[in-house]
């Protein structure tokens, strides 16, 4: 059945643009309005389908109520995105409880990825946004850039090919609300293959909170970037993404970073769909991910025994040369 929300908004409205240095132009819109109004949302089984419906304008500004409300900012990073990222940016708008904002911020795109997003987002003035050029250095680097130029205190991570279900923010920020101790929150999703296929990934399931979590997460990553909802200052603590990383695992990296300070919570509803796709940023070349993926168990490998660092390090051997004769075979 569909779900009924009534909101109020408080407002203002403005706009303006600047300049930053070597990160070119930002776009910033913020409008709201004093107005009352109704979401409805159906969850829709089919990963394709985005709803039509209208998104709701941005509720409970905290600086308008003594009441304090919790509120997300979403971080869009892109690459030569312009076919897909408008299927993604839409999932985030249609939300059942809208986000704070939402940054993209491309990485020295070549098509004509930012001219596509901005035509997109100036349809909806009443959701805040920025759009962030930057020099091409990798996703890790867009997602600093976007971190750095948040507003909020929670960050939730949106891959420019991934796609959320209409009810992952506020399923989120119910989960934030009544557990205020963690300061990361991962869902489960959908993967979805090049060729169609589709499986559950629970994350949850891996994750044992009666051992060490930099123990845990040496072996296997319980994260994945667009199911991740994190503390900005937990993310800032931890020095943010390596941007020298650029085979699409500076988020693994990440994860270990900040695993000594991080407090998981694992919802297990599936709350949103992650494409493989051969060009998309997180799927590059397994060679450059073996290498990356040695370079990252060295780093850290305080947290295991000698005899550990041995294992992972054949495990990721296998893993990549498995995948990588697997992927020139059926790219034949």
């Amino acid at each position: 059945m569909p779900s009924t929300r009534n909101h109020h908004t408080w407002g203002f409205g403005r706009r303006h643009r600047r300049k930053r240095g070597e990160r070119g132009c930002e776009y910033r819109i913020a409008a709201f309005h004093f107005t009352s109004f109704e979401v409805r949302c159906e969850d829709q089984a089919k990963f394709s389908g985005i709803s039509e419906k209208q998104p709701p304008e941005l509720a409970y500004p905290s600086c308008c109520s003594k009441v304090r409300y919790l509120v997300i900012s979403v971080v869009c990073p892109t690459f030569n995105s312009a076919g897909f990222v408008i299927r993604s940016l839409e999932s985030a708008i249609h939300q059942t409880r809208p986000a704070g904002e939402i940054i993209v911020s491309d990485d020295g795109s070549t098509d004509d990825s930012v001219s596509v997003v901005e035509k997109f987002l100036n349809q909806y003035p009443q959701i805040p946004h920025i759009i962030l050029r930057n020099a091409h250095r990798g996703a890790g680097a867009a997602r600093n850039a976007a971190i750095h130029r948040s507003s909020f205190e929670w960050i939730a991570f949106l891959d420019s090919d991934d796609l959320w279900k209409p009810q992952k923010l506020e399923v989120v920020f119910q989960h934030i609300e009544r557990h205020p101790e963690f300061n990361i929150f991962c869902h489960a999703e959908e993967q979805v293959a090049q060729q169609g296929s589709r499986h559950l990934i629970d994350y949850g399931k891996w994750y044992d909170p009666r051992r060490p979590l930099p123990v845990q997460i040496y072996y296997r990553s319980f994260f994945s970037p667009s199911a991740v909802t994190c503390s900005r200052k937990l993310l800032l603590d931890g020095g943010l993404f390596d941007e020298t990383i650029l085979s699409g695992i500076e988020d693994f990296d990440l994860w270990q970073r900040i695993a000594p300070f991080a407090r998981p919570y694992f919802i297990r509803e599936s709350l949103g769909y992650y494409f493989e796709r051969s060009g998309n940023l997180s799927f590059g070349g397994h060679w450059n991910k073996w290498k990356d993926s040695i370079r990252l168990a060295f780093r850290y490998r305080h947290r295991v025994t000698p005899l550990g660092v041995a294992y992972h390090i054949s495990k990721i051997t296998g893993f990549h040369t498995l995948h990588g004769l697997r992927h020139r075979f059926l790219s034949k």
